[in-house]
């Protein structure tokens, strides 16, 4: 058997999260996230581009759970490209292929905070899954933000629930590219 490594990633826009490997591989491999990932989902932190964020202490210390309903888990042959900068890929489970990914997008919060404005360098040409995750001012809690489930424009405008006063960060993924952060204030 070839060696492998386990992948976690994002099912709708296969941002790899994670990748890892074991001593030894189980006879039947797990099909879901949930056995390796605890607290009612996977803590994602230091994804982004920390300029948005208030200052680097800040940027590192954010805390995004991805809900494992939004995760999947797949075993594959070992990449060690993969392996030494994971979170640089995309997966397509079809083709069991590892694509690098895009420029970064622009994430803009409207101000009051009511929406969030996407902007890609160029039209995609096709439609693409897109994702944002919000963290908000009570710790351990991620809000999925209900959106597009994809865009096929350079521009695209997500609108936010009703949110609290405080200080929010916002992880956004769109197929394709790399994740984008920004930290925003609701007043």
């Amino acid at each position: 058997m070839d060696p492998q490594m386990n992948v976690l990633y994002l099912g709708s826009t296969g941002h790899v999260l994670a990748v890892f490997t074991r001593v030894a591989e189980p006879a039947i491999p797990e099909q879901v996230p949930d056995t390796f990932v605890g607290d009612g989902g996977l803590h994602v932190r230091g994804l982004g581009y920390g300029i948005a964020a208030p200052d680097l202490a800040h940027f590192n210390a954010q805390d995004i759970i991805v809900p494992t309903t939004q995760l999947k888990l797949r075993q594959t042959s070992l990449d060690p490209t993969v392996m030494q900068s994971p979170r640089q890929y995309t997966y397509d489970a079809t083709g069991d292929k590892f694509s690098g990914i895009g420029p970064m997008p622009t994430l803009s919060p409207a101000n009051p905070t009511t929406s969030i404005t996407v902007t890609l360098l160029a039209s995609p040409g096709k439609a693409l899954n897109v994702l944002v995750f919000l963290q908000g001012p009570q710790p351990g809690a991620s809000l999925l933000v209900p959106g597009p489930a994809n865009t096929s424009n350079a521009v695209t405008t997500i609108q936010l629930p009703s949110l609290s006063p405080g200080e929010y960060d916002a992880l956004l993924f769109v197929e394709g590219y790399k994740p984008a952060f920004e930290h925003f204030t609701v007043t």
